[in-house]
């Protein structure tokens, strides 16, 4: 029977092909495992097609199977289609309705589980994921975007129900918002971070490329601020003042401080690191601005240092606040080992020594207080110190041991005053002529060393004046007569023994042979006899400064002087013969120290050409006699001679060049040991009071006092003094006495 259906199907199946398969009932089922197998099978209403269980149908390819419209088909088992299964044709409604999982008509799925895709899925109105953990791309190398390309939706992470975290390869954000390996942040709104943020790792940059304020601290803040961990530098750069990482700070406003800080508040620097001296504290006003074009310059500003101001009792107070005082302390040493001192306070850059005392003042320059000043320790002026008004000194000290210091004291009279000076020392005293410069109107005045007076007289008008030791007078000493006029006998007496002598010197020499004057002495212009070599020294006749007669030669030497600049004397008298002779002596007087050899005396031969010989050394501003010793030239470089100069030498070229300076001669003279009579003493300078020739044997010719400069000069030595004769006082029956002071 079995068979024969199969032909049977077979034939139908062959007709449906060729006619189009339109059978109008099912073929009759089959038991089992039986198989149908047509070409087409299309139910028709009301019609049903039922595979046993076991059995299966096949739809092969290029066939189809059609359930039509009010058509069901039912599996009791398994379906499986092994083709594309395309479900609906756009025109129907399509339902899943399994024990487990749904898809309604309209789409909704319930219940669903895992969705595996191999390709891109696109939910169009969203999608809402819950009850379970929820992966996206996991375990995939595939980027992740949520909201991007031209979406506009917001985009919220968590629902402030549960944590969130971000976990990426670079930077990390924790369930509890912990934020690290974080990038550059750009805000556009304000940012606030409740528990504070810590920023590292690199350069931090706050409202930079702003012009926004940046506010730290501010509002209702009370917490502290700190810059800065004491390990990097720290600097501030603001549009008006400046702190550098050195922490120079320029270009500061007004400092106030906190008015309710306890004990006050300090201005400072920190402890220096070890093995460091330690840093300097400089506060400096600000400096005048740029004159504008054309205009004055600008001043510089002040800077005040104000102690605080007290404050006015209240209600039954009994006392005012006193002002605060202005401290300024040097620092203390570190100890007593060493050389350390103390730290002093300075005004200006003083020159201090090594010991310093404790909060010790030095000031530079003046100081100039105008009112009442009250110093309890010393005052050590290393400079001018000049007080007007009424000044009560305890003890005054000027200067230090063996280095001292200059003392002027001024009168109401311009150029009066009273000079210390620490370099002689010397007491000057500078009053004005015939009036009493010096008054001591009670007690004594004791000299326990020599006495001098340089000028004027020195007079005692009352009383006894006792001198111990030597007393020099440069001028006149004057006892005057008793006030008086004598009466009662009364008399001022001068009690005691002079220091004169009358010194014989027996038969006189003839001073016309070697004795010459070389222009110098005999005429009160010597500038018309000595001419300068070069323009480095010029000569004058000088009338302030002289020594013999009324004008002496001055020779100013400038700077530029060289070696044998100076003053030549091409002799009047014609060529000279010096044989023999012995010394050239005259007067100097220069404006500064001169040592042996800075002048030379220069005689020229006309055979033997110059000879040079050293001018003993002067001091400075004092009027000297000097010798030239001439005896150890040759005559033969001596017998013809037709000029003579005073010249510099190389080493006096030096002292020029350091500063010009002048030098003044005065009576130039040449002779020979034969001319010079001895006085057996070394005298006072002007000490030879009177000479005279006393004609011994011609009756009648009585005595002869002689003049100084005509017919003698003094010729002063380091030891024995002599006057020698330049004329003729030789006669046999001639004697000299010379009265002498010494």
């Amino acid at each position: 029977m079995k068979k024969y259906l199969s032909v049977a199907w077979a034939l139908l199946l062959i007709l449906a092909l060729a006619v189009g398969c339109v059978p109008t009932a099912a073929p009759e089922p089959l038991a089992g495992a039986a198989d149908y197998n047509t070409a087409c099978y299309t139910p028709q209403g009301g019609a049903s097609f039922t595979c046993d269980s076991g059995g299966s149908v096949a739809v092969n390819s290029g066939a189809s199977l059609l359930i039509a419209s009010g058509a069901t088909e039912t599996h009791g088992n398994t379906a499986t289609f092994n083709g594309i299964l395309a479900l609906g044709d756009g025109g129907d409604i399509i339902t899943v309705n399994s024990s487990d999982w749904d898809i309604s008509a309209t789409g909704d799925m319930t219940n669903i589980g895992a969705i595996t895709s191999n390709g891109l899925a696109t939910l169009a109105l969203g999608a809402t994921v819950s009850g379970a953990t929820t992966s996206i791309n996991a375990s995939s190398n595939f980027g992740t975007n949520i909201n991007t390309g031209t979406s506009s939706g917001a985009l919220a992470l968590g629902g402030n129900s549960g944590t969130v975290a971000i976990d990426s390869s670079d930077w990390d954000i924790n369930t509890t918002g912990d934020m690290t390996g974080i990038g550059a942040i750009t805000s556009n709104g304000l940012a606030t971070l409740a528990l504070g943020a810590t920023v590292s790792g690199a350069t931090t940059s706050i409202n930079a490329s702003s012009n926004f304020g940046t506010n730290i601290n501010t509002g209702t803040s009370s917490g502290a601020l700190a810059l800065g961990g004491n390990s990097g530098t720290v600097a501030i750069d603001s549009s008006a003042w400046d702190i550098s990482t050195a922490g120079a700070v320029s270009s500061i406003g007004d400092i106030t401080a906190i008015t309710a800080l306890a004990g006050g508040w300090d201005l400072g620097i920190a402890t220096a690191a070890a093995a460091t001296a330690g840093g300097t504290l400089d506060i400096t006003g600000q400096a005048g601005g740029t004159a504008g074009v054309g205009a004055d310059g600008q001043a510089g500003g002040a800077l005040t240092v104000t102690g605080g101001a007290g404050t006015a009792l209240d209600g039954a107070g009994t006392n005012d606040g006193s002002g605060g005082d202005v401290a300024l302390l040097g620092g203390a040493k570190g100890g007593a080992t060493g050389t350390a001192v103390d730290g002093i306070v300075r005004v200006g850059s003083p020159t201090v020594g090594s010991t310093k005392t404790t909060n010790l003042l030095a000031v530079a320059g003046g100081l100039e207080v105008d009112g009442a000043a009250r110093f309890d320790g010393a005052v050590t002026a290393n400079s001018t110190l000049d007080v007007v008004g009424a000044t009560t000194v305890e003890a005054l000290s000027t200067g230090v041991d063996a280095t001292g210091a200059a003392v002027y004291h001024y009168s109401n009279t311009a150029g009066d005053w009273m000079f210390y000076d620490p370099a002689g020392p010397t007491l000057n005293v500078i009053g004005s002529n015939a009036v009493t410069a010096l008054n001591v109107s009670d007690g004594n005045a004791i000299v326990n060393d020599n006495l001098t007076v340089t000028t004027g007289a020195f007079a005692v008008t009352a009383g006894t004046t006792t001198l111990g030791g030597a007393t020099i007078a440069a001028a006149d000493v004057t006892v005057s007569a008793d006030t008086t006029g004598g009466n009662a006998l009364a008399v001022n007496q001068f009690i005691g023994v002079p220091r004169i002598d009358l010194r014989g010197i027996g038969t006189m020499a003839n001073g016309t042979t070697n004795t010459v004057i070389v222009d110098i002495g005999d005429s009160e212009t010597p500038a018309t006899d000595w001419t300068a070599i070069d323009a480095d020294t010029v000569m004058s006749n000088d009338s302030s400064f002289y020594r013999q007669g009324t004008a002496s030669l001055k020779m100013a030497v400038a700077t530029t002087a060289d070696a044998t600049d100076g003053a030549t004397n091409t002799l009047a008298t014609g060529n000279q013969n010096w044989t023999d002779d012995e010394s050239v002596g005259m007067w100097l007087y220069s404006t500064v120290g001169l040592t042996a050899g800075d002048l030379v005396f220069i005689v020229t031969d006309s055979v033997a050409a110059d000879t040079s010989t050293n001018i003993p050394a002067v001091v400075a501003n004092t009027w000297t006699w000097v010798e030239v010793d001439i005896s150890g030239i040759a005559n033969a470089s001596k017998d013809v001679l037709t000029d003579v100069s005073i010249e510099l030498s190389a080493a006096g070229a030096a002292v020029a060049l350091g500063a010009a300076f002048d030098v003044y001669i005065d009576f130039v003279v040449k002779w020979d040991g034969a001319e010079e009579e001895s006085l057996g003493r070394a005298i006072l300078q002007d000490g030879v009071m009177s000479v005279v020739v006393v004609d011994a044997t011609t009756t009648g010719a009585g005595s002869v006092n002689l003049v100084e400069y005509t017919d003698y000069f003094v010729h002063y030595q380091a030891s024995t003094d002599a006057i020698v004769m330049m004329t003729d006082q030789s006669g046999a029956d001639k004697v000299g006495l010379v009265l002498v002071a010494y």
